[in-house]
């Protein structure tokens, strides 16, 4: 079969800010990036993931879908898709949500990034602290699947992963979805919470950008 499930490797990290570009330019990156996700932007993102994993490898999940059918010397080495999952398997106190807090907010930013991000981060933290506080869930972080490819499953093997892996654990999942993928998040069974109180429009962008919050809720098999 020409889709594979495979570990997202670091030198695979390009290929995914490529693939999040062209999979989100439409929407929440062209809101977030108003001057384009520009090579120091790139640069900056890298970083961040790459502190992350190493800081923290015991939360960090990511994998990538290839088609094995593209040619060898695919610019985006035959990646169709990325996901980015956080796992928190086990309760966290305040001092600890703190303590993730402070250490995103001194991560700083991209270079390019427009004013929207900080409140789009804001939004989505508080969120995340009223609905889930420090309770044990997972967290699907991102998943994109380049525009060339939509439509041929890619997010659905990232999606059945995630679901297993919530089931083995017993941990329900969170994520935010844009409006055009919130009926395929319903289809693998999860369930509309609340729009994210998070407006584009007030960042001059012409459409409102609506996110929804979603969760699956905890099995354990």
């Amino acid at each position: 079969m020409p889709l594979q499930l495979l570990p997202l490797e670091e030198s695979d990290i390009d290929a995914q800010s490529e693939i999040n570009w062209q999979a989100f330019k439409p929407g929440i990156m062209g809101v977030l990036f108003p001057s384009g996700y520009k090579p120091e932007d790139r640069a900056w993102m890298k970083e961040s993931t790459l502190r992350d994993w190493h800081q923290h490898p015991e939360f960090n999940r990511a994998f990538k879908v290839i088609d094995t059918d593209l040619p060898r010397n695919d610019p985006l080495k035959q990646i169709v898709g990325t996901a980015k999952w956080k796992i928190y398997p086990a309760a966290r106190t305040q001092f600890e949500l703190d303590a993730a807090d402070k250490e995103a907010k001194a991560g700083g930013r991209p270079p390019n990034a427009g004013p929207a991000l900080k409140a789009f981060r804001e939004a989505c933290g508080r969120n995340k602290r009223e609905i889930l506080g420090g309770k044990p869930y997972m967290l699907l972080h991102v998943l994109a699947t380049h525009p060339q490819h939509q439509r041929r499953g890619v997010g659905g093997l990232h999606l059945q992963w995630g679901k297993d892996e919530a089931d083995r654990l017993g941990l329900p999942m969170y994520l935010e979805s844009s409006p055009e993928g919130k009926a395929v998040y319903e289809r693998h069974g999860f369930e509309f919470v609340k729009w994210l109180e998070w407006d584009a429009r007030e960042f001059g962008h012409q459409d409102a950008c609506r996110h929804a919050i979603m969760m699956r809720p905890a099995k354990r098999v």
